[in-house]
């Protein structure tokens, strides 16, 4: 496969074109990209993509070493407590190697849960009591399918939320948006879901399906965890709000420019892997997301108003395992 990457400086650009990148951002994809260059295999790259996402997937309100132990994709895993990368043997999931899965550790490194949206297993790699059937999707989807937010108001709790759908074909029915709470200090420390706390659905978010994220909110206190819900004819953006009250269970609705009805027309056609990233800039200024054409937004991390801003279409965007935005928020991968 030819190299492709470009790269477009955002102040040289016009004040509603948000720069595009297709090249790696931290080390790890920075590396991917010399491999992509001398040629690689689409699935490999893939799964390059796919444990970047990894990193950024519990992103919201969490600090540095909560990041150092990722379990992903096809019995896969790495440590980061070193400084550098180290290959565990351990996972004893298999989530299909495309789905954003969910890993959270101490602010020391020590594993405390992952999740790839169905099992949530804890640190001794045991599925939790009550961590069997969350309502994360089917297991071979793309895109992320978890969202985990920890408690303002409590260390040892975490909410998680889940989208998808349900693999039996023809229907492929859609799951929905759906909240669980997790508490570490059941289970004799390892953690559980708490039990009337499971599955709990979110008002409008019926149907959304794996196009899930969060974002800090402008105060840097709260959070927004951020869905997409498709209508017959159309989109729409729901926000939700974290406080150390809870979830405000209103969203913040925004529409999105893409009118189209909802996806999963035929396992034969390529139309069923495309509504599957959704991602806020570090700044919470910019949004992006992927609906048969990638849509470029902002975002206003105020008031959880998202502003679509311009559409674009990559030649290979059926084939995009995915996107991300810089440290700074001026490309996007």
């Amino acid at each position: 496969m030819a190299c492709k990457s470009k790269r477009y400086n955002v102040d040289k650009l016009p004040s509603n074109t948000f720069s595009l990148l297709i090249n790696p951002i931290w080390i790890l994809i920075f590396v991917l990209d010399s491999y992509i260059c001398n040629g690689i295999d689409d699935r490999i790259m893939k799964l390059f993509i796919t444990i970047c996402f990894i990193l950024s997937v519990p992103f919201c309100c969490f600090s540095q070493g909560e990041f150092n132990n990722w379990y992903f994709g096809a019995y896969a895993a790495l440590t980061f407590n070193s400084g550098s990368p180290v290959v565990l043997t351990d996972n004893p999931y298999n989530s299909g190697g495309y789905k954003m899965e969910t890993t959270v550790s101490d602010s020391n490194g020590t594993l405390l849960f992952f999740s790839g949206g169905i099992k949530v297993f804890d640190r001794n790699l045991v599925v939790m009591p009550n961590g069997d059937g969350l309502l994360g999707g089917e297991s071979w989807g793309e895109g992320p399918f978890i969202m985990v937010v920890p408690f303002l108001n409590d260390k040892n709790k975490y909410y998680l939320f889940t989208t998808g759908f349900n693999i039996p074909y023809p229907n492929f029915p859609v799951v929905g948006l759906h909240y669980s709470v997790l508490d570490m200090q059941l289970h004799g420390g390892y953690g559980d879901i708490v039990a009337g706390s499971k599955n709990i659905p979110l008002y409008m978010g019926d149907s959304a399906v794996n196009q899930l994220t969060a974002i800090r909110h402008h105060n840097n206190r709260d959070a927004w965890v951020v869905a997409k819900r498709h209508r017959l004819n159309g989109a729409d953006y729901l926000a939700y709000l974290v406080t150390s009250d809870g979830i405000d269970t209103m969203p913040v609705v925004s529409q999105s420019s893409i009118h189209r009805s909802y996806w999963w027309s035929s396992i034969s056609t390529t139309e069923h892997k495309k509504d599957d990233h959704i991602r806020i800039s570090p700044d919470g200024k910019f949004l992006v997301s992927r609906d048969s054409l990638i849509e470029v937004c902002e975002f206003n991390s105020s008031t959880g108003q998202v502003i679509p801003k311009f559409t674009f279409l990559e030649n290979e965007t059926g084939a995009m395992g995915g996107f991300e935005f810089s440290i700074d928020s001026r490309y996007l991968y």
